[in-house]
């Protein structure tokens, strides 16, 4: 009789068994750390949706004359801040401002450009507004009235691009280095209109804005000229690998990029002109790149 009981166990056990496997193969037993994973498994794994990873471009474009933009451009008076550059290959045996001269035509020089002549007056002006910016310890495209440094002569020249720097050796070289790497600058370099430019610098230990220089590339456009003019041009090699790290307005939020990014390349269409878009490969193949207008 006890081996009956015994069989009878045994057979009860077995379903018992076979019904506790059932349930946490289907995964209803899923609380019981035994089977949380097992039926899991059985399940058909999740869909893991992943953004698109977007690389960072070799040089972003600036393109001016491109409908389509995607940041505007500066304000008329950006954030007071020093504006710090890199190391930038550009260097000259001229001292002085007429160093930026050299420089400036050597960025040119990059897009076949003929190169731009030197206006001793408006150098004078450009100078008293960058004694003004590191006097005042300001940094923008304006004087204010009631500032004791304020000037006649320095509101002449305070449409121009400033280069400010924390650093007091800060030189032309650096300056035109600076405006060469942000897209938002470089445009006007390359104005194939630009027949004559102006520079000064000032530089005082005292304060936050040790050293600035203003250059003067508004008064200098007459005529007419061809276009489009392309930086580098082809047969040419730009020197800059990166791009500037403090151009106003920050072109990156908008391409959705971060620093360090490459150096900027431009194309020029010209007045009138309307291109709905743009494309950058290298070597035959698309390379990611931000089209900036201006």
């Amino acid at each position: 009789m006890w081996r009956r009981a015994l069989r009878a166990m045994s057979w009860t056990a077995g379903l018992l068994l076979i019904g506790v496997v059932a349930m946490g193969w289907a995964g209803w037993l899923r609380h019981v750390t035994f089977f949380a994973s097992w039926g899991m498994v059985r399940s058909a794994p999740p869909r893991v949706q992943t953004a698109p990873e977007t690389p960072p471009p070799r040089h972003p474009e600036a393109a001016p004359g491109v409908s389509r933009p995607v940041a505007s451009m500066p304000p008329q008076s950006p954030p007071s801040r020093p504006e710090a550059a890199d190391d930038l290959p550009l260097t000259s045996l001229q001292k002085g401002p007429h160093a930026a001269l050299v420089s400036l035509n050597a960025v040119r020089a990059l897009a076949l450009l003929p190169p731009v002549g030197w206006q001793d007056e408006w150098a004078a002006q450009c100078s008293a507004h960058a004694r003004y910016l590191v006097r005042a310890d300001r940094a923008e495209h304006r004087q204010d009235p009631a500032n004791p440094h304020h000037s006649t002569a320095g509101e002449a020249c305070a449409h121009g691009h400033y280069f400010v720097s924390s650093q007091r050796d800060s030189g032309p070289e650096r300056a035109v280095g600076y405006w060469a790497t942000g897209p938002f600058h470089l445009p006007q370099l390359l104005d194939p209109r630009l027949k004559q430019v102006a520079f000064g610098e000032a530089h005082d230990p005292a304060g936050t804005m040790q050293s600035a220089g203003v250059l003067d590339v508004r008064r200098g456009l007459s005529g007419q000229a061809a276009y489009p003019v392309r930086f580098p041009a082809p047969g040419t090699v730009t020197p800059f690998r990166e791009a500037a790290r403090h151009e106003w307005p920050d072109p990156l939020p908008a391409c959705r990029y971060r620093a360090p990014a490459g150096a900027p390349i431009a194309r020029l269409a010209g007045p009138g002109v309307a291109v709905s878009a743009g494309a950058l490969k290298v070597d035959g193949q698309p390379v990611a790149a931000c089209l900036l207008t201006s």
